[in-house]
C-alpha cells in the first residue's frame, strides 16, 4: 500500500479572513458531512478532507453558513487538490449564498497544503 493511497482523494484549503479567524476554534470540527474532516490550523488555515468533491463542497458550504452567518458577504481564495494530485484554483463566495466558481488563472503554491499536512 503506498502513502498516496492513504491520503483522502479530494483536500481543500483556504484562509479565512482575519475578522473571522479570531473567532472559530482551531482543531478538528465534527460532525461534519459524508465523513469529511474539517481541520482549523492556527492562523484561520482550514482543510476540508474527504472522498468526494461534492461532499467536501457541501460541508465547506455548511461550514460558512454557520461561522459567517451574521457577515457582509467575502470572497475567500480556495485550493483543491484532486486524487490524481492536480491543483484547482476556486473562489468562494460567502453569503451570497454559499457559491463556489473555479478560477483558471492562479498558481496554487504548494505551501498551504503543506502546512495543513504539518510539513511547514
Amino acid at each position: 500500500m503506498s502513502v498516496l493511497s492513504l491520503l483522502p482523494p479530494f483536500r481543500l484549503t483556504f484562509l479565512l479572513p482575519d475578522g473571522l479567524a479570531a473567532f472559530v476554534r482551531p482543531g478538528l470540527h465534527s460532525p461534519c458531512i459524508a465523513g469529511c474532516l474539517l481541520t482549523i490550523h492556527r492562523g484561520g488555515l482550514v482543510a476540508i478532507e474527504g472522498r468526494a468533491r461534492s461532499a467536501i463542497f457541501d460541508q465547506a458550504r455548511r461550514f460558512f453558513r454557520v461561522v459567517a452567518k451574521d457577515r457582509p458577504a467575502f470572497i475567500v481564495s480556495a485550493a483543491l487538490v484532486t486524487p490524481d494530485r492536480r491543483r484547482e484554483a476556486w473562489e468562494i463566495a460567502v453569503n451570497s449564498d454559499v457559491t463556489f466558481t473555479r478560477d483558471f488563472a492562479p498558481i496554487i503554491s504548494t505551501e498551504i497544503e503543506n502546512i495543513g499536512n504539518g510539513q511547514g
